[in-house]
């Protein structure tokens, strides 16, 4: 039943945002990770026009329940090194740490 099948994509990708909130959250106070040494203020206007293009298609594909074509969109950012967070408010993103 794809019904059932998106109801559990939905709930699996809630389950894991909130997931990342809690660790975000506790990285906060312990400080254990970095995730990022460059600021957004380095990037080019062009760099954070296409970083920002490409969150709205992804946006998209996750409203038309298109999660495949979301998840490569996050993929692609995150081999360019933007890491995507998901929250309540909407999408933020930032840049990874080099390593």
């Amino acid at each position: 039943n794809i019904e059932l099948k998106n109801q559990i994509h939905d709930k699996y990708h809630k389950d894991l945002r909130d997931a990342l909130l809690v660790f975000y959250a506790f990285n906060t106070v312990l400080g254990v990770l970095e995730f990022s040494i460059k600021t957004k203020g380095e990037l080019s206007q062009e760099r954070i026009h296409w970083i920002e293009q490409k969150i709205q298609e992804r946006d998209v594909a996750r409203k038309n329940k298109d999660y495949k074509k979301a998840d490569e969109i996050r993929n692609e950012l995150l081999k360019d090194g933007i890491v995507l967070i998901d929250l309540p408010t909407g999408t933020k993103w930032e840049l990874k740490k080099s390593t």
